[in-house]
């Protein structure tokens, strides 16, 4: 192996070392690196494709050179199989490297190796071993010649031709098992390009986001304006931009970078040559194309060739390989547009790329033991940018989230003479509530209680009741939490003074009642205790709710005993019904209640349970003593019965187990449920086992059927459990499920899931996954998921999800100071050509927000919803997501001073 090193004569500041690497076994006049994305770095590896290079075969297949970073030895050279190997590929033309994955890029790529179709293709190795894995041909029309560029983003690929749809252009974007998430060609609306315009010439791929450039679009009468084109990595369309210059070609490439926030740097050609810098999206802000920086190059006739940009520094390279005559030049443009060392009659340059701090450029005309070979030189950041210091808007330092101003404690609530928050307790549907500890001139013995509402439009405060003790009358003593639903109406459990009895109190504009008092009679015994409950939208706007008591021995017949002590109350407050344990259902044979459930879930007034069913005719046996209810009687599903695939159709097995529920809240009679269930092992063909015994099944659609099931295939592994699931619009399912599988860690196997009604699913997150945080950090533990349909005063159906977790303290991450993130996302977009969107970050742990005292960092914050054990979300519980406030959400904050608040998070999906 033949190398050689250069120490550059430059200011400390800016001093680089250059280490010269030459493909060995490279043919005279190969250009190895001649691409302007041939290059790239990762997994301690360096790799440059070579188009022109010829296999063992002596066929002039194209080939990708791979050298050790740390020891500079050339270990490899990997060629395409030789079943799809056709003369004239261009295999090399472009190349990604992510993690130890190597994608390349082989526009000429045919159907076979006498083929002439030239239709294109990625090709997918492993880095570390050279084996292939995938190839994906990107049509099957000639010319269209995919893999113009290529690109990585942790489990997407992307690649791009600059011919297909008629010359206008292309993209697509894959999964790295082969599933093709998206197709468009560059006539799609939300990009007019058209033939000629060179739409995939140039393409970035990182931390989810895509960015691709089209450097000969016009942009009106301005001809070779150029324009690049932004993507999340799901393939959302998110924004596109043109400097309106003409002949500028802009986009002719493009790099995603971070200093110290996510931004895109593209090159453009003309005049001197210039280099912008376009922030992406911010996880916590609305997406405002901004502009972080624009600088020229300082050289006429400067070509812009490529950009790199070293994400561990900030730092910002562009070079212009057609300067100099054939020389090429590199310059620094965070260090005041040096000029870096170049090497005559070499393009140096052609190609760039970074990671790790080393900067790899390449020089397609670089002369070692033949002519015109190539090369290419590493070179190390030893220096720390000084543009990043420019920056001004950063939501994780000066900036404050969108949200309204805090409920803090010490705060007075007006009308009650002033009283003052001792601790907060929140929770949300609309409006904020909140249950506080008072202390004032306005309370009894100098501490009380009070239950209120805060306006999220206004920011008005009303207390609608406050606990102390009255000389005739009984009045709440202390409130435990609330349940709360869209009209304002509350469920809490108090203790009644005198004598602090425990009661079940509705509170409502019509003011407050005791829904049921523990020790009070009720069928032929007391109430002993109140179990669970519910709250739902309604239809009437009345408050619906649901709730189970237990009773205990009294008067009166039939005596209760362990076969009739439970009742479910459930209604609105003016019409309230009850059913007890022992009575008749209206199933058919007439079947009785068996114990009443704790775990309840409501749609338009409707309680969706499961329940166990006792006698009847014909009696219930083991076989079939279980079934989901919808209100007191009509039957979703039974122990017992034939469980169907997710066509609805086929029987898989026989439901054994009902074990958790959940409904969507919209205005329909008839509810759309969600329900996990287990099925009776040794049933079904093939025959359930424990690995595969249990699913989630709806009734969306109006045919009950499967959604997933403990086994299921993802391309990351197989479904283990379910944590958390419930219903968005349309009886689309999120579901945060646990892994196994080969690959399968504990720091990855959890992921969160969406499943549409028409079947499929896709990612919304992964442990593992970059959040596109300004410092790279990535998701550790993913707490829980919260969803609802709910909005202020209308039950309407929406898609908002939000997902609390944890950020992972990798090298370069989160910290113990601002390692908890609270997330949100809009599921709507999930049923277009786009695909799901992704959460964004609304809240990270460590963020400046409003305090009495100024600004001050949050040092913790919890949310409201209440989790249900089976993993049920949106059941009536207090919510943290309001769709109808476009994510809105309710926190307890805690500030350095001990200071807490209840903060009302409001930022908008980006």
């Amino acid at each position: 192996m033949i190398f050689a090193a250069i120490l550059a004569a430059l200011p400390l500041q800016a001093q680089v070392i250059l280490t010269k690497l030459i493909p060995v076994g490279a043919a005279d006049s190969e250009r190895a690196g001649a691409g302007v994305q041939s290059v790239g770095i990762g997994a301690g590896r360096v790799v440059v494709g070579s188009p022109q290079a010829r296999n063992a075969a002596g066929v002039a297949t194209g080939g990708v050179y791979v050298w050790d970073l740390k020891t500079k030895a050339q270990l490899k050279t990997i060629f395409p199989p030789a079943d799809s190997a056709n003369a004239g590929m261009e295999f090399g033309t472009s190349v990604a490297v992510a993690g130890s994955l190597l994608a390349v890029g082989a526009p000429g790529a045919d159907s076979s190796a006498s083929g002439s179709e030239n239709f294109g293709a990625l090709y997918l190795f492993d880095l570390l071993t050279g084996k292939f894995l995938l190839r994906v041909v990107g049509s099957n029309v000639a010319g269209e010649a995919w893999g113009k560029t290529v690109g990585i983003d942790g489990e997407s690929l992307g690649m791009t031709s600059t011919t297909a749809n008629g010359g206008v252009g292309g993209f697509q974007l894959l999964r790295v098992n082969g599933e093709v998430l998206l197709s468009m060609g560059g006539g799609a609306p939300a990009m007019p390009v058209a033939a000629g315009d060179n739409f995939g010439a140039t393409m970035a791929m990182k931390d989810g986001f895509v960015v691709i450039g089209a450097p000969n679009m016009a942009d009106g009468a301005n001809l070779n304006a150029g324009r690049v084109f932004v993507f999340t990595a799901e393939g959302e369309f998110l924004f596109s931009h043109s400097p309106g210059v003409a002949n500028v070609q802009y986009g002719c490439c493009v790099a995603i970078g971070v200093s110290p926030v996510r931004f895109a740097a593209v090159g453009g050609k003309g005049g001197n040559g210039r280099v912008e810098g376009l922030r992406l999206p911010n996880p916590s802000d609305p997406l405002t194309v901004s502009f972080l920086f624009s600088t020229s190059s300082g050289a006429a006739g400067g070509k812009g060739g490529g950009i790199a940009v070293a994400t561990d520094s900030g730092r910002l390279l562009t070079s212009q390989p057609g300067s100099g005559g054939d020389s090429g030049a590199l310059l620094d443009v965070t260090e005041n547009t040096q000029t870096l060392p170049t090497v005559t009659h070499t393009n140096f340059g052609a190609a760039l790329a970074a990671a790790d701090g080393i900067f790899a450029i390449t020089a397609p005309d670089d002369s070692n033991l033949v002519s015109n070979a190539g090369a290419v030189y590493l070179m190390s950041d030893l220096s720390r940018p000084s543009w990043s210091s420019t920056i001004s808007s950063d939501v994780f330092g000066s900036g404050a989230p969108a949200s309204q101003t805090p409920l803090l404690a010490g705060e007075a609530i007006k009308g009650n003479n002033t009283p003052s928050f001792y601790s907060t307790f929140p929770t949300v549907l609309g409006h904020m509530a909140f249950i506080a500890n008072m202390t004032g001139s306005g309370t009894t013995g100098g501490k009380t209680q009070s239950i209120g509402l805060r306006d999220p439009g206004s920011g008005s405060i009303q207390a609608v009741t406050l606990t102390t003790t009255s000389a005739g009358g009984i009045m709440p003593g202390s409130f435990t939490s609330p349940v709360m639903n869209a009209y304002d109406h509350f469920w809490t459990m108090a203790k009644l003074m005198p004598g602090r009895t425990p009661a079940l109190m509705h509170i409502g504009t019509g003011g407050t009642q005791t829904v049921r008092r523990l020790g009070e009679s009720l069928f032929s015994g007391t109430v002993s205790s109140v179990r669970s409950g519910r709250a739902d939208d309604g239809l009437s706007g009345n408050g619906d709710y649901a709730y189970t008591f237990t009773l205990k021995s009294g008067t009166g017949s039939p005596r209760v005993t362990a076969a009739n002590d439970s009742v479910m109350h459930f209604g609105t407050p003016a019409l309230p019904s009850e059913v007890r344990e022992g009575m008749a259902t209206s199933m058919p044979g007439a079947h009785l209640y068996g114990q009443l459930p704790s775990r309840l879930s409501m749609n338009g007034g409707m309680v969706i349970h499961s329940v166990p069913i006792t006698g009847g005719a014909p009696a219930a046996t083991s076989a079939d003593n279980a079934a989901v209810l919808i209100s007191i009687g009509a039957v979703a599903l039974r122990k017992g019965a034939s469980a169907p695939d997710t066509n609805g159709v086929a029987v898989i097995g026989k439901f054994s187990s009902f074990l958790g529920e959940v409904t969507q809240s919209n205005t329909s009679s008839s509810p759309v449920w969600l329900v996990r269930a287990s099925l009776a092992l040794g049933s079904g063909v093939p025959k359930i086992t424990a690995a595969d015994n249990e699913g989630l099944w709806t009734n969306a659609g109006g045919t009950p059927h499967l959604v997933v099931q403990k086994g299921d295939a993802t391309i990351y592994g197989t479904i283990k459990r379910f944590i958390h699931y419930g219903i968005v619009s349309g009886g689309d399912c999120l579901v945060l499920a646990q892994l196994s599988g080969s690959k399968v860690t504990a720091a990855n196997d959890l992921i969160l899931l969406f499943y549409p009604s028409s079947g499929g699913y896709r990612l919304l997150m992964r442990e593992g996954d970059c959040l596109s945080t300004p410092d790279r950090a990535r998701v550790g533990s993913i707490l829980g998921i919260d969803m609802t349909c709910y909005a202020d005063n209308t039950p309407v159906v929406d898609s908002t999800y939000g997902v609390l977790a944890t950020l992972a303290s990798t090298p370069g991450g989160a910290t113990a100071s601002n390692n908890l993130v609270w997330c949100t996302g809009d599921s709507a977009t999930s049923l277009t050509s786009t695909g799901p969107r992704r959460p964004s970050i609304r809240l990270r742990k460590g963020v400046r927000s409003l305090s009495p005292a100024g600004r001050h960092q949050i040092n913790s914050f919890r949310l409201s919803f209440g989790k249900d054990p089976s993993g049920a979300c949106n059941t009536g519980l207090a919510h943290s997501v309001v769709a109808g406030r476009s994510g809105l959400t309710s926190l307890s904050v805690l500030y350095p001073d001990k200071t807490e608040a209840i903060l009302l998070l409001s930022g908008k999906l980006p």
